[in-house]
């Protein structure tokens, strides 16, 4: 488990596996149950991304190494796509999360309607404001 600040605020969060490569670096792995993708996208990359983020801020991990791979290892269909965030990817996820501790800290729940969002709530059959 991780402990993180970003911006004001703290993140808490686990890894699912840390693994120590033969050239001195880690490799952060994360196992999804869900259908398989070639490419890692959207919130998975994310949640990589943050992973990143935590690992080189965190002495226990830059002790073990820097990391070198990120890893999501689809088990269902024994699949694994794996990944290294840019620094522009680093700022743009803890740009992300500063902005959306922010809105929860203020109570600001406006809807923010998109296909994929829609597709993915569990309110998409409620919502008025759905696409």
């Amino acid at each position: 488990g991780f402990k993180i600040k970003i911006g004001e605020h703290y993140l808490t969060g686990r890894f699912d596996r840390v693994d120590k490569l033969p050239d001195g670096t880690i490799e952060i792995i994360d196992y999804k149950t869900g259908r398989g993708q070639e490419k890692a996208q959207g919130e998975e990359k994310e949640q990589l991304t943050l992973y990143q983020i935590a690992a080189g801020k965190l002495p226990t991990y830059t002790n073990f190494g820097s990391v070198s791979k990120l890893t999501l290892y689809y088990v269902k269909d024994d699949l694994k796509t794996s990944f290294l965030a840019k620094e522009k990817d680093l700022i743009r996820v803890e740009n992300k999360i500063i902005k959306i501790i922010d809105k929860i800290k203020t109570g600001n729940f406006t809807a923010t309607p998109e296909k994929h969002t829609c597709q993915n709530c569990q309110f998409r059959d409620v919502c008025e404001y759905r696409e």
